[in-house]
């Protein structure tokens, strides 16, 4: 109980000889294909068939070592599973295999209105096998885990032109994101390291489903100059995959939150001033609200991690031939607002807004193009990701 409190029981930094080190490995191969068949596009009725497979092999260890130098840190040997400094771990061999076939069409009802369909299924079948040694939860070497997820995905759009430069759309549609599997032992940590005996993780976890609805305009004026669109939208999400982390069993597990709400608004323009300069930009919000979460009750009402509440963008664009060369420079700045890490929503955890420029040139002949860019131009640091541990800070530590 004291391992976060007591500054000597830290790993590798205390007066014992507790020194410590992870090792983590991931290999994959992944072999893809897809096929389409596509109907004339001047047809009054017109469609799109298609199949997709996707195989992928992933080997993932994550090994905890216990090194034992005492008093001082030092790198690590490379752990191996079974080997003098082997202290534990997770992983396995996983073998994936997906398919899909999809299918659309779409027909004219009148000059102005044409009204679309589209049908997806889904099926993917997962095998995992682990590969390090049972370590007293209940995951023994070689255990296998299988696993078949599906869905069917429908989708319908209406479009409008009630004049060649005013375009109204309307779309429902589904989407779905397969389930899988935690580490093998996963659960048994949580509920007796952490002692979270109430905790909602799973070795598998279930698949991901949503409801998204949208309805927009796309305008056009000044001669074609002027490109505005705007829409607003709303997604219904059921068993969100949300990795949390557990600290006292160092687990980083996909957690489930079971429902949540996304409701937003956008709006986007490109204005050529010239035949050789334009400027673009855009905006939007996104209100996404916890609804329902078993695993932490009290996050009801939050907002979920990883979806800033606010976006902006602005950038310009330079095009000019210079003999037989074509000269393009493009600038843009994008700004994203605040975003939490985690579902508690834990207070001074949130990523302030971030604010990064990116840079591009290039030049092209006939037969060649040489580009030259800069992503995030000022060096901006800021964190993609985060764990918030929502513990006691150490005595003498913020």
């Amino acid at each position: 109980g004291a391992f976060f409190a007591d500054p000597r029981l830290f790993e590798g930094y205390g007066p014992t000889d507790r020194d410590g080190a992870q090792y983590q490995e991931r290999n994959q191969t992944d072999t893809s294909v897809e096929v389409r068949f596509t109907s004339p596009e001047d047809n009054a009725l017109r469609y799109i068939v298609g199949a997709y497979y996707i195989d992928f092999e992933r080997d993932i260890k994550l090994l905890t070592g216990e090194v034992g130098t005492g008093n001082r840190v030092r790198q690590a040997p490379v752990i191996r599973v079974g080997g003098p400094n082997f202290g534990g771990g997770s992983g396995g061999d996983n073998s994936n295999s997906a398919y899909a076939v999809f299918g659309q069409i779409a027909y004219d009802l009148t000059d102005k209105i044409e009204l679309s369909a589209a049908l997806r299924y889904d099926k993917e079948e997962r095998d995992n096998v682990n590969t390090v040694p049972n370590t007293g939860i209940g995951a023994p070497l070689g255990a296998r885990r299988s696993g078949e997820f599906e869905a069917t995905q429908p989708r319908i759009s209406i479009r409008y032109e009630p004049t060649e430069a005013v375009t109204l759309y309307a779309t429902y549609g589904e989407g779905f994101r397969s389930g899988g599997f935690n580490p093998l032992g996963s659960r048994a940590l949580i509920v007796n390291v952490d002692g979270k005996t109430n905790t909602t993780v799973q070795d598998a976890f279930p698949k991901e489903t949503s409801q998204s609805w949208e309805a927009g305009v796309k305008t056009t004026s000044f001669g074609g100059r002027l490109a505005f669109n705007a829409a607003v939208f709303a997604t219904d999400v059921e068993n969100a995959h949300f990795f949390q982390f557990f600290p006292f069993s160092l687990a980083r597990v996909i957690s489930i939150v079971q429902a949540n709400e996304i409701r937003g608004a956008e709006f986007d323009f490109t204005f050529d001033i010239t035949d050789s300069f334009k400027v673009f930009g855009g905006a939007g919000v996104l209100d996404s609200e916890i609804t329902q979460n078993r695993e932490e009750p009290g996050t009801v009402g939050n907002q979920m991690p990883f979806t800033p509440e606010n976006s902006f963008t602005l950038g310009a664009q330079y095009e000019r031939t210079i003999g037989p060369f074509d000269f393009t420079t493009r600038i843009d700045w994008n700004r994203t607002g605040e975003m939490w890490f985690d579902t508690s929503n834990t207070p001074g955890t949130a990523r302030p807004e971030l604010d990064l420029v990116n840079l591009r040139a290039s030049l092209a002949g006939e037969r060649w193009t040489v580009t030259a860019f800069s992503r995030n131009l000022f060096d901006e640091a800021y964190n993609v990701d985060a764990v918030v541990l929502n513990v006691p800070p150490p005595a003498g530590l913020t």
